[in-house]
């Protein structure tokens, strides 16, 4: 972006030369002895970048007058470029530390290295191997603020995952609702104590439901002190989000699961895992309260043909299986999601979006690094403002916006047309206690942060 035409610009030499004069000045402004540190990204992430090898040969050209030099990437005023600063689900973990080693052999200086950096034995791992002498942290902070208490007592598995969502970033919801997925009480700290007080008389508790709105809410019950019971229908509890033992880009959000079984494990929580509920069940536990979080289902459109597809939800654990070109009616989170993550295993996708619109639902800066990573797809096709009208053995039928009908072969169809709310099956709990509320995909359906934020203001002021 430097297009400056005097010693200032052109080549080389002459593009380092104000940026090694304001450290300089700035190093004779404070004195040698005060820590002198300099954030640079290793690339800006942008087509008129500067490469990292000339990042390398100016931080070589300084090292005799900063004391430590922290590596990032991106830049934060450039949409394009700002999911690298604050790298998302799509990017790896330890975003730049390959970079930071290569700083570290180069330059006489000691090095940190911050972005995506999530648990404290990634962060030793840095550091015992020598990549950099320091690590940074950001959102992890926010996700549990005694991240650094937690890793210094060795108790990793009780720190709450950051999920790398981003809907900490203001510009990311456009300024509206910043707040953390899994820490309800960022932004809320007058509503949401530090730590919940313990009530005088406890109540029996029955929730309805074993996913992320029913293991929180769960947790937070158990905390004030009340009596709880989880009743889960299936064998496992987690919901929804065990789809991330089988997709690449879930892992964060695996982690928080594992965090929240972890944390029911050490609890007083009673769970009843392969129990169906049923209003007659619930009342054998004399519930003075009852939360219920049965979730969502996913909807079955009424396309012609619609049975030789299946729902992308039911397909995670058959991701390593499906080959040849897979068809996903449904370009949300869901839809896209999952066909990013089968054309990056080799095979061919078409996306139908019946709107202009891929991702509606997420917010600005994932919609950004989703389309960034399913760009970069060769065999990945989005088809926007396209209809199907037909579902056949061995492909769709679909209609785009200039009316043209086209036949798509498939081997696999799958639905992501969006989730329902459990209404009907929430409803048929009310009337056995007048404490009783809907959270997550049952009351909405919605996202970790929701769920997570309705479950917690409900239980706790039970």
């Amino acid at each position: 972006l430097n297009r400056r035409i005097d010693r200032f610009g052109g080549d080389f030499e002459n593009r380092m030369r104000f940026p090694r004069k304001a450290i300089t000045r700035i190093r004779q402004a404070v004195g040698a002895d005060y820590p002198l540190q300099l954030r640079v990204s290793r690339h800006l992430i942008i087509p008129e970048s500067f490469d990292s090898e000339d990042m390398l040969a100016f931080l070589k050209s300084v090292e005799d007058v900063v004391d430590i030099i922290n590596v990032s990437a991106g830049m934060d005023c450039y949409y394009e470029a700002n999911p690298h600063v604050n790298p998302t689900v799509f990017e790896p973990h330890m975003y730049n530390a390959d970079f930071a080693r290569r700083v570290k052999q180069t330059c006489n200086t000691l090095v940190s290295s911050i972005g995506a950096i999530m648990t404290p034995e990634e962060m030793e791992g840095i550091i015992a191997s020598g990549t950099a002498d320091a690590v940074m942290i950001g959102r992890q902070l926010l996700a549990d603020p005694f991240f650094p208490k937690k890793a210094q007592e060795g108790r990793s598995e009780d720190i709450v995952p950051c999920l790398r969502c981003l809907y900490c970033y203001h510009i990311t919801t456009e300024h509206k609702n910043v707040q953390c997925a899994v820490n309800p009480r960022f932004r809320r700290e007058n509503r949401v104590p530090l730590k919940l007080s313990k009530v005088e008389k406890p109540k029996q508790v029955v929730i309805v439901g074993g996913g992320p709105a029913g293991l929180k809410a769960a947790l937070t019950a158990d905390e004030r002190g009340h009596h709880v019971t989880v009743l889960e229908q299936s064998g496992r509890l987690g919901g929804q989000i065990n789809c991330s033992d089988y997709d690449a880009y879930k892992q964060d959000l695996k982690r928080y699961r594992d965090y929240l079984l972890t944390q029911v494990k050490k609890s007083k929580i009673d769970v009843k895992l392969n129990t169906e509920a049923t209003p007659e069940l619930v009342k054998t536990f004399k519930p003075d309260a009852l939360i219920i979080a049965v979730g969502a289902e996913p909807i079955t459109p009424p396309i012609p043909g619609v049975e030789h597809a299946r729902q992308a939800v039911d397909a995670y654990p058959d991701l390593d299986t499906m080959k040849g070109t897979i068809v996903v009616i449904g370009g949300g989170t869901i839809g896209s999601e999952i066909g990013l993550e089968l054309a990056e295993r080799g095979n061919t996708v078409h996306i139908i979006e019946i709107t202009d619109t891929l991702n509606a639902q997420g917010n600005m800066l994932y919609r950004i690094a989703i389309r960034q990573h399913m760009e970069k797809c060769k065999t990945l096709y989005a088809h926007t403002e396209t209809v199907c009208t037909q579902i056949k053995p061995d492909g769709v039928v679909v209609k785009g916006k200039n009316s043209h009908e086209q036949f798509i072969a498939a081997d696999h169809i799958l639905l992501a047309v969006g989730m329902k709310a459990k209404r009907d099956l929430a409803h048929s709990f009310y009337g056995i206690v007048h404490d009783t509320f809907t959270i997550g995909d049952c009351a909405r359906a919605a996202n970790v942060k929701e769920a997570v934020e309705t479950a917690t203001l409900i239980a706790m002021n039970l």
